[in-house]
C-alpha cells in the first residue's frame, strides 16, 4: 500500500493509541521493504504530532523510532543515534518489550552499517532473548537473520549458516515473508561463497514456493534474483544469468531498487568483458544514489567501478576512483569498511580472478606500473589527502615524473607538447604547495609513489 492510500484508511481509526500503532506498523514495514523513503517522512511527522497533541508517550517514542530508521536509510548516522537513544530509554520506562526488541534489532543494523560488528551482534542477541521471553517468534527470527548477516561479514560462514537456517525455518513456518526472504538472501550469499550451487537452488525453490503461496513478490525476492544470476555467472551460464538480472532490472522500475539492479547487470557485462557498458551502468547507479543520499551504497559502487577499471588494466582511472571514494568518506564522515570486507561480501571474488586470468592483457607500461602500485596503497590516508586535489591528467604527469624522466621525455610518453607538460607541472606545484621539481620528487618518495617507479 502507498502512503497516500494509507492516509485515507487512517481516517477510519478512532482512538489515538490505535491510530498511532497503525502508523508505526505501516511506517516500519514500508521503510524495511522499500528503498525510497522520502514519501514516508510526512507520516512520521504526523505520528509525532498527533501523539504529542494527545500526550501519548508511547506514540512519541514510536515516532522517534521511525525517525531513527528514516535517517539510517539516509546514512545520517548522527541523527540516527540521537533518535535511537531517546527511543530506547522511553521504551524501557514504558515496559514496551516488543517495541524495545524491535528497536534493538534496528540499532543493531545501525551498528552493522557503521561496521561496529561486535556491538551489532550483542544487540541482536539481546533482542532475541527478549523475543524468547515474550514468545515472539517474529522478533526471534528477525534478530537471528540479521545476526547471521553480520557473521557473514565477519567471514564466520558456518556459524552464520546455522543461525540463518533457524531464522529461515521459523519465518517460513509462520509466514513472515520479509524475514524469510532476507534469510534466504543471506543463506544464498554463504552458499555462493562456498560454491554450493545445489543449496542455492534448494533455497530458491523454497522461496518461490512461499511467493506462489502468499502472492507477495517482495523487493527481497528480486534482490535474491541478483544472487541467482551471479551464481549462473560462476557456473559459466551467462544466458541464465542475464535472465535473472533482467528480471531484477525490470522489477526495479516499479519497486525503487534500481541501483542494486544496475550493479548486478554490470556483473553480466564484466563477464562478457564489455567494460564500458559495465561502467556506464555503475555510473548511472552512482547518480541515483547521490540523488537519494544513499551514501553507504555509493561507496560500494565506487569500489565496483574501480574493480571494472582494474579488470581492463586501467590502473590510472581505478586509482582516481579510489581517491574519490576516500574524499567522499572524509567529507561525509561515513564509516570505513574493515579490510577485506568488500572482497568477501560484495564482490564476485572468483569471477574477478577468472576474468583477470582470461583477459590476455598486454604487459603494463611504466605509467601503469606506477599507478598499480599507487592503487595497492591507496588506503594510506596521507597519500589520499595529497593526491585527491589533482586531476586525472595531473596524476598521470606525476606518475611519469616519478620515473625520473625529463619534461621532454614525459611529453613523448603522453603524446603532448613540452609546454603542456610544463603547464600541468605548474598546476601540480601550486596544488601540492611545493616550489621545485626536487621537492615534488621527495614528496612522492615519502608517500611511496616515487619508490614504485624505481622498481
Amino acid at each position: 500500500m502507498k502512503p497516500g492510500h494509507f492516509i485515507l484508511k487512517l481516517d477510519s481509526i478512532e482512538t489515538i493509541p490505535e491510530k498511532a500503532d497503525a502508523l508505526y506498523a505501516f511506517i516500519g514495514q514500508y521503510i524495511r521493504s522499500a528503498n525510497n523513503v522520502e514519501s514516508i517522512f510526512d507520516l512520521i511527522v504526523k505520528l509525532e504530532s498527533i501523539s504529542t497533541e494527545h500526550q501519548y508517550t508511547k506514540g512519541i517514542t514510536q515516532a522517534y523510532h521511525c525517525y531513527a530508521n528514516y535517517y539510517m536509510v539516509k546514512s545520517d548516522f548522527e541523527k540516527t543515534f540521537q533518535y535511537f537513544t531517546q527511543a530506547v530509554e522511553n521504551y524501557k520506562q514504558l515496559n514496551c518489550y516488543t517495541e524495545l526488541a524491535e528497536l534493538l534489532v534496528d540499532v543493531g543494523i545501525y551498528y552493522s552499517n557503521a561496521f561496529q560488528y561486535e556491538k551489532a551482534l550483542s544487540l541482536f542477541k539481546e533482542a532475541c532473548e527478549i523475543g524468547e521471553k515474550i514468545n515472539n517468534t517474529f522478533i526471534i527470527s528477525r534478530s537471528q537473520s540479521n545476526r547471521g548477516m553480520v557473521l557473514i561479514k565477519l567471514m564466520k560462514y558456518d556459524e552464520a549458516e546455522e543461525i540463518l537456517l533457524k531464522a529461515f525455518t521459523t519465518a517460513e513456518e509462520n509466514n513472515y515473508d520479509l524475514v524469510f526472504s532476507r534469510a534466504a538472501y543471506n543463506l544464498t550469499m554463504i552458499y555462493l561463497i562456498k560454491k554450493d550451487f545445489q543449496a542455492i537452488k534448494y533455497v530458491y525453490l523454497r522461496l518461490l514456493k512461499c511467493i506462489r503461496k502468499n502472492g507477495d513478490a517482495t523487493n527481497s525476492y528480486f534482490g535474491f534474483c541478483g544472487l541467482v544470476g551471479r551464481m549462473y555467472l560462476l557456473l559459466n551460464d551467462p544466458k541464465r544469468a542475464y535472465r535473472y538480472f533482467f528480471k531484477l532490472l525490470n522489477s526495479s522500475l516499479q519497486q525503487a531498487i534500481i541501483p542494486g539492479a544496475l550493479v548486478n547487470m554490470s556483473y553480466y557485462y564484466l563477464y562478457l568483458k564489455q567494460f564500458k557498458k559495465a561502467i556506464i551502468l555503475l555510473e548511472n547507479a552512482m547518480q541515483i544514489c547521490k540523488k537519494n543520499s544513499r551514501w553507504v551504497m555509493l561507496l560500494e559502487i565506487h569500489d565496483s567501478i574501480a574493480t571494472a577499471y582494474v579488470l581492463q588494466g586501467d590502473y590510472k582511472n581505478a586509482f582516481y576512483i579510489s581517491l574519490k571514494k576516500e574524499k567522499l568518506i572524509a567529507e561525509s564522515s561515513l564509516p570505513r569498511e574493515p579490510e577485506g570486507y568488500y572482497d568477501a561480501f560484495y564482490y564476485l571474488k572468483d569471477l574477478s580472478a577468472n576474468l583477470k586470468k582470461n583477459l590476455q592483457q598486454p604487459e603494463l607500461n611504466d605509467t601503469q606500473q606506477v599507478f598499480k602500485h599507487a592503487l595497492e596503497n591507496e588506503t594510506k590516508k596521507e597519500a589520499v589527502a595529497v593526491y585527491s586535489v589533482l586531476s586525472k591528467r595531473e596524476l598521470e604527469v606525476l606518475g611519469i615524473l616519478s620515473l625520473g624522466l625529463s619534461d621532454k621525455e614525459i611529453a613523448a610518453k603522453m603524446f603532448v607538447s613540452v609546454a603542456t607538460v610544463k603547464t600541468h607541472l605548474r598546476s601540480v606545484f601550486s596544488k601540492l604547495s611545493v616550489k621545485s621539481r626536487s621537492e615534488l620528487i621527495r614528496l612522492n618518495f615519502q608517500l611511496g609513489l616515487f619508490n614504485a617507479g624505481q622498481r
